[in-house]
């Protein structure tokens, strides 16, 4: 998409009194044959397919940094430094408890309630009910319409106990599910029995059912000596057959000394999965793993600069494979020169990243469910940045981080053909994606600009450019060479509030790998020359929401996702829903 375009939309979305622009980008439905690449065959959002539903939080920004490392856009991603805070709303007063009931187009109902003990007390007690859902059809990019039912349910319990030494305790039982169907599918539009007869999940029902519990120790410094501890243990099974536990148990300690701070952070993560196709009874990679991390750290500060030094270190220990370790640097310095104004900061850190199946679940819910993907290995994260304000209330951030990364996943799709007679004819093709490892190197350039223009306007801009260098895949597939955000939070004299959010995903690649059968040996070789590489053109998706304070206790509200009606594909094959429109009230008590 031109720039220009981009730039004007952005200066559009600023302005509170403007009207959205509608645009509407496609699939670009071009194929190149990738004759030379012969792929390694193995055993990343904002833009929400349904409209989401939450309360905003109103903060000042605020300009201490960290360097951590998250998941770039779905798959890897480094973390920029925190600097301004998100645009938010300001709380409402909701009393004990506050209930929310909403109806939208694709027969959408969504219901959420919240009660909560009073405040002041030292023991508090909450609950929170939530569901979501979707039954619509969805246009694919080939003009197939298609079934795209979707479901989200939560439920949680929470308590915290605060004692009188200044420890406080924490604990949550929580249970969440995500339902759905596999209903896309790349390359010219099939017939019901050609679907059903290439496509092992074609339609076929999903879903991923988590429960478990959280306990949180928490003690308050006191003559500079800070601890904390926690645990974890979660459940989880599919609707295909696989089913695990993950048990987590962690914590930190810190202690003052005349010069600096000392810290270790530690933590072990124990993960059983069982992963059993129903259809044939066959077992696939069954995983035994336990995660160890150590960070140990000493800072040092003064008025003006600080420095933190220290490793990050992880060990894994598989039955079924060899023992894996990764030791990066945690180092991090800043130096404020103006106070409040102004923050130079530069860091080297890394870590570990572990795909479970949960983990890989959430990341991509089209993924095979017969999986078992790598841990991922960040080396090294190099950061520099500048963050500061230019007036009491415009606020900014620039980072470039650059990463060595090892093992990362890149999710494809794979075709299977039969030579019959000297002609390929197809014998099977995925709707569900594989994944291809790959090293490399990625450069991340963002920044960050935050304005707020008075009590009744909130503004927010932030943008990241990427660049990819693989050592054997040509592209990192599925991954955009840029996303930005912008973000106007509104409230006018009156009853009504008003939210703008506009987020763009620069172009991506996607692969589609293919292999042929040979029906004599019953074996299938890489058919390189069969691959193809589909080019996703930009995304540009316009979001808003309307509040009207009809009472103290009960207010209206529309919230509408993807206003421009844009029609896009998450994945590749899996095109999302047009304009979510959702109509409901929120009431206090």
């Amino acid at each position: 998409m031109n720039k220009l375009i981009y730039l004007s939309l952005i200066l559009i979305l600023i302005s509170p009194f403007s009207r959205g622009q509608q645009n509407e980008t496609e699939l670009k439905k071009e194929v190149e044959v990738v004759k030379a690449y012969e792929p390694n065959i193995s055993e990343v959002f904002k833009i929400n397919s349904t409209p989401q539903i939450g309360n905003r939080e109103t903060e000042k920004p605020a300009f201490e940094y960290t360097i951590k490392p998250r998941p770039v856009f779905s798959t890897f991603q480094v973390e920029p430094v925190q600097a301004a805070q998100m645009v938010g709303e300001p709380a409402a007063e909701t009393g004990n408890g506050l209930l929310k009931l909403g109806v939208g187009n694709y027969k959408t109902p969504y219901g959420e309630a919240f009660f909560n003990t009073g405040a002041g007390e030292r023991t508090t007690f909450g609950i929170h009910f939530r569901h979501l859902s979707s039954h619509g059809k969805v246009r694919l990019q080939n003009s197939d319409e298609v079934k795209a039912p979707v479901s989200e349910d939560q439920a949680e319990i929470f308590m915290n106990q605060f004692f009188k030494d200044s420890l406080t305790f924490k604990a949550r039982l929580f249970f969440d599910r995500l339902g759905f169907r596999y209903y896309g599918y790349s390359g010219e539009k099939l017939s019901t029995t050609d679907k059903e007869r290439l496509m092992r999940f074609w339609n076929e029902k999903q879903a991923f059912s988590t429960g478990g519990i959280e306990l949180e120790l928490k003690g308050k410094p006191q003559q500079g000596f800070g601890y904390d501890a926690g645990f974890k243990y979660q459940h989880f099974a599919t609707v295909t057959g696989q089913k695990g536990n993950i048990i987590n148990l962690g914590g930190r300690i810190n202690k003052d000394f005349d010069l600096f701070e000392g810290r270790l952070d530690a933590s072990v993560t124990l993960t059983g999965t069982e992963n059993k196709d129903k259809l044939t009874g066959r077992e696939y990679d069954n995983r035994r793993q336990a995660f160890v991390v150590a960070k140990p750290s000493v800072f040092f500060s003064t008025e003006t600069a600080g420095l933190r030094l220290g490793i990050n270190s992880y060990g894994v220990i598989d039955l079924d494979d060899d023992l894996k370790y990764l030791i990066t640097p945690n180092i991090k310095a800043s130096w404020s020169p103006a106070e409040n104004w102004l923050t130079l900061y530069a860091g080297a850190d890394g870590y570990m990243q572990q795909d479970h199946y949960l983990a890989i679940a959430r990341e991509n819910e089209f993924a095979d469910p017969f999986h078992d993907v790598k841990n991922t290995r960040h080396r090294y994260i190099l950061t520099a940045g500048i963050l500061g304000k230019m007036t009491s209330r415009t606020s900014y951030k620039f980072q470039t981080d650059y990463s060595a990364i090892r093992d990362q996943h890149f999710y494809i799709l794979k075709n299977s053909y039969l030579n019959t007679s000297g002609e390929d004819v197809l014998r099977s093709r995925s709707n569900t994606f594989d994944v291809v490892y790959d090293d490399m190197k990625q450069l991340e350039i963002s920044g960050e600009f935050h304005y707020i223009a008075s009590d009744l306007l909130n503004i927010l801009v932030k943008g990241s450019y990427f660049s990819y260098d693989t050592e054997k895949q040509i592209h990192a597939w599925h991954q955009p060479d840029f996303e930005s955000s912008a973000s106007v939070y509104f409230t006018p004299e009156g009853p009504f509030t008003f939210t703008v959010d506009l987020y763009y995903i620069g172009e991506r690649k996607a692969l589609i790998t293919a292999e042929r059968y040979d029906e004599n040996t019953q074996a299938t070789q890489p058919a390189p020359e069969l691959d193809t590489v589909w080019k996703l053109k930009p995304i540009l998706d316009l979001n808003f929401g309307i509040e009207y304070q009809y009472a103290p206790k009960l207010s209206f509200w529309t919230k509408v996702n993807n206003f421009s009606a844009q029609k896009y594909d998450r994945w590749l094959g899996y095109t999302g829903k047009g304009v979510n429109l959702l109509l409901g009230l929120s009431y206090s008590f």
